[in-house]
């Protein structure tokens, strides 16, 4: 069943968890800016926008001129099975690069994505949440049962169309989340977010390719500053960073370190500094540039 948000109108009124989500949203738009590379994206979507839309799977696609069509790039925050993975278009050619800092070959729509994609097209472009019974006319038995064993049940879906094209997708964001449903405060931040995500994988796109260009390989990954003398990063703060990559919450970093949510402030604080960062996904993409986890 498709279920858009019509309007800004539909979202609940903001209590005191939806400023704290308002609040999320500056820091994550603020920190976009700085995503420049696969595994930064990858970095923002644990740490910033998991926050604001919690979930184990995003499947990211954008309009490649040279394929003429959509390619999509799957990330995961937790294992999952090779039968979903496929399922989401990632096949046997891709798992030679699993690391979020090695792009895996591109790879085109599979039947459950263009399913995805006709519904999202078909709903008028609108952020909507596609319950996966809806799929089973387009989307294979096998691909439809790895699904609901791996605890699927709903997608968040939203895109970028073409000016009066609805139909020619430049860019399109699938969400999945096992064992809880996708709420209307999360179509409406999603419909926010968006144009971000969309600018953003866009930007990380286009550098990809760049760097990837034989006369770009020299300046691809350029060396790293060495931290300045006293700003060595301690056993504490890969610890916390590491957590941080996970895209944890101070107070969860605490418990499981068995301290202070304040102690943990302050260790962060103290990395920001040393790693020049001005936000946590910079600091742990700074932190895994200079292999410091």
């Amino acid at each position: 069943m498709l279920s858009p948000v019509n309007s800004l109108d539909d979202a609940p009124t903001f209590d005191a968890a939806g400023q704290r989500h308002a609040e999320y949203v500056v820091r994550t738009i603020e920190s976009a800016a700085t995503v420049q590379r696969r595994s930064q994206f990858y970095v923002w979507l644990g740490s910033g926008l998991d926050a604001l839309l919690p979930h184990q799977v995003a499947v990211c696609g954008a309009w490649q001129r040279s394929r003429r069509d959509v390619v999509f790039d799957t990330f995961d925050r937790v294992a999952l099975a090779p039968a979903v993975l496929a399922a989401f278009g990632r096949g046997e050619a891709a798992e030679v690069a699993t690391s979020p800092l090695s792009p895996p070959p591109p790879v085109l729509a599979s039947p459950l994505l263009n399913e995805l994609q006709r519904q999202w097209v078909q709903g008028g472009g609108r952020c909507t949440i596609v319950d996966i019974e809806s799929l089973r006319s387009g989307v294979p038995l096998d691909a439809m049962a790895a699904l609901l064993r791996a605890g699927f049940d709903q997608f968040l879906v939203h895109g970028v169309a073409r000016p009066q094209r609805p139909s020619e997708v430049e860019s399109l964001f699938v969400f999945g989340s096992v064992g809880r449903p996708w709420q209307v405060r999360e179509r409406v931040l999603l419909e926010l977010l968006v144009p971000v995500l969309h600018a953003t994988w866009t930007r990380v796109q286009v550098n990809e390719r760049t760097l990837a260009s034989p006369g770009a390989v020299a300046t691809a990954a350029p060396k790293a500053a060495p931290l300045p003398r006293g700003s060595a990063i301690t056993e504490r703060e890969r610890q916390i960073l590491r957590c941080m990559r996970e895209g944890k919450r101070n107070q969860e970093i605490g418990v499981m370190l068995e301290i202070s949510a304040l102690t943990v402030k302050n260790h962060v604080q103290k990395i920001l500094r040393k790693l020049s960062a001005t936000n946590r996904a910079q600091a742990v993409a700074v932190a895994m540039s200079r292999n410091l986890m």
